[in-house]
């Protein structure tokens, strides 16, 4: 299964269309497809990931731990990847509120303009 949303409304100062797709596989897999059509900078395009797992990167892919349970992350795009985290106890903004415990995986596309595909894979590892 999977479902599909328009994300264009959210900022459409910062490029013309914006969807992602979500696909739930038959191997326990989820997949997030994010397509931009005319990025336009100075945006900053990311996809976050919030968790109180452990979490360990290795290039364009993560490890989360946590309870004996793990998850790989892992990230393709038509551009250079960055994947790192930070603490999300404190707020980045003003209205946000902190996260004890509570870390943030960062899928960072190396794009500032043109179109943007970007695919993240969470696949629970045995």
């Amino acid at each position: 299964p999977s479902a599909s949303v328009d994300l264009t409304a959210l900022y459409p100062q910062f490029y013309d269309t914006h969807h992602r797709k979500v696909e739930l596989r038959e191997d326990g897999s989820a997949r997030i497809i994010d397509g931009i059509t005319s990025l336009l900078a100075p945006v900053n395009p990311q996809f976050t990931l919030l968790t109180t797992a452990e979490i360990e990167i290795a290039g364009t892919h993560a490890i989360l731990t946590q309870d004996g349970r793990s998850l790989r992350v892992t990230a393709t795009c038509n551009a250079d990847l960055q994947v790192s985290w930070e603490s999300a106890e404190q707020p980045l903004r003003p209205e946000d509120i902190p996260y004890p415990g509570v870390k943030r995986l960062i899928i960072e596309p190396q794009i500032r303009n043109g179109d943007l595909e970007l695919t993240v894979r969470l696949l629970p590892v045995d």
